[in-house]
């Protein structure tokens, strides 16, 4: 199973609308946040009949599933449990968790630009909006930069 966050969240709406039931989007971004943690612990419990492809950039809900992880005695590198990121987003996640053994994955979309560019715009635009993801980001390569360099 691929575990996302909120990756559908205008269309869920607008086909709610279209078709009369009500909208099935969280009300807050705490509310999803919670519901994916959620999502976590069950998948995690029941990792005997589901394997876990962790797509997400929020450090915290990846910190939470190496702690489970750790919890339920599966190793970093245990086959049924993968963490994934959009390339280009959220590298130090993703470099930290491959390089602490944990089975990790950088994926590409592609397909007609007309297609494609809705798509990252949506991905820039959710991550941007986490905690100043993209300034962080920006001040991790700087620091990585000035150490590289032998600077304070």
């Amino acid at each position: 199973m691929k575990l996302v966050r909120g990756a559908y969240m205008e269309k869920e709406a607008r086909v709610a609308q279209q078709r009369g039931y009500k909208n099935p989007i969280n009300p807050t971004k705490q509310a999803t946040d919670d519901l994916y943690n959620e999502a976590l612990r069950y998948t995690v419990a029941h990792v005997d009949r589901i394997s876990l492809c962790a797509g997400t950039h929020n450090e915290a809900s990846s910190l939470l599933l190496t702690q489970l992880m750790a919890q339920a005695g599966l190793a970093p590198g245990d086959e049924r449990v993968w963490f994934a990121q959009l390339y280009g987003m959220s590298d130090n996640l993703s470099y930290n968790l491959a390089h602490a053994g944990y089975h990790t994955a950088k994926y590409v979309p592609y397909g007609p630009v007309e297609a494609v560019m809705p798509y990252l715009l949506r991905r820039a635009n959710e991550n941007t909006a986490i905690a100043g993801q993209s300034s962080r980001e920006f001040l991790l390569i700087q620091n990585e930069l000035r150490r590289r360099q032998g600077k304070k």
